[in-house]
């Protein structure tokens, strides 16, 4: 590699230490060596050496996810696209010198995999199955139900939590805004960001900020509290005499 300085580059060196923990060189100079990877599987699907996956109807095939540290290889579950993928990765490694760490790694399967596939794709990548409860990012990579509502209940579980760890009924109306702006708000966005929530879901969340905004918490009252004013209107901008 070398450096350019006052857009000169220097002399290619090799380098023999890796930087230290923090620093803020880490997350460019790990975006610049993974990139290739990316660039390298981005190749060989344009080459039709990879297939990839494709996440729902009409959507384009991917080959991976990245997210700073952590990568997702996707690909059909076939031995010749399983080969490709082991190639191109250890062609990365071996140019970048970086290693992926396999004690932390899993596979996964779709139920439509036969058993003899499995066995030869395990052969190339030796690494245990996907425990069932993964949570990646905070969501759980593999869901256990059809319903969505259901399978995202424990969105509404740390929802709830929250709500306990406050002596929400001593706050005051400001107090009880501040918590929902800042504190409860804050998890269904962070969600919401990646997945699409039914309306169900949405208004069962929307009723604990109700309740929350009128009454705090009322462990020992399970009745719905006077609303004084109508969800809408409190959901207006300041401006408009929302809260």
């Amino acid at each position: 590699m070398a450096i350019l300085v006052d857009g000169q580059p220097t002399s290619y060196f090799t380098p023999k230490q890796g930087i230290q923990q923090g620093c803020p060189l880490s997350p460019f100079l790990f975006t610049v060596a993974i990139n290739e990877l990316s660039i390298s599987l981005k190749n060989a699907m344009h080459a039709a050496n990879l297939i990839g996956i494709t996440l729902g109807p009409n959507c384009p095939p991917i080959h991976s996810l990245l997210f700073a540290d952590d990568l997702s290889l996707c690909g059909a579950a076939t031995t010749l696209e399983a080969n490709s993928i082991n190639q191109i990765l250890n062609d990365f490694c071996h140019h970048s010198g970086q290693i992926p760490s396999f004690s932390k790694s899993y596979i996964h399967f779709s139920h439509n995999v036969d058993n003899a596939t499995k066995n030869n794709i395990r052969n190339i990548f030796l690494v245990p199955n996907l425990p069932p409860n993964t949570m990646h990012l905070g969501h759980p990579i593999i869901f256990n139900h059809k319903d969505k509502n259901h399978a995202y209940h424990f969105i509404y579980n740390k929802f709830l939590a929250k709500l306990t760890i406050v002596k929400a009924n001593k706050l005051n109306h400001a107090g009880h805004l501040t918590y929902i702006q800042f504190m409860l708000s804050s998890i269904p966005v962070y969600y919401m960001s990646t997945v699409l929530f039914s309306n169900t879901f949405i208004q069962k969340i929307n009723f604990v900020l109700r309740c929350f905004w009128w009454a705090g918490v009322q462990d020992d009252d399970p009745t719905n509290p006077i609303a004084h004013r109508s969800w809408d209107d409190i959901c207006q901008s300041k401006e408009n005499g929302g809260g």
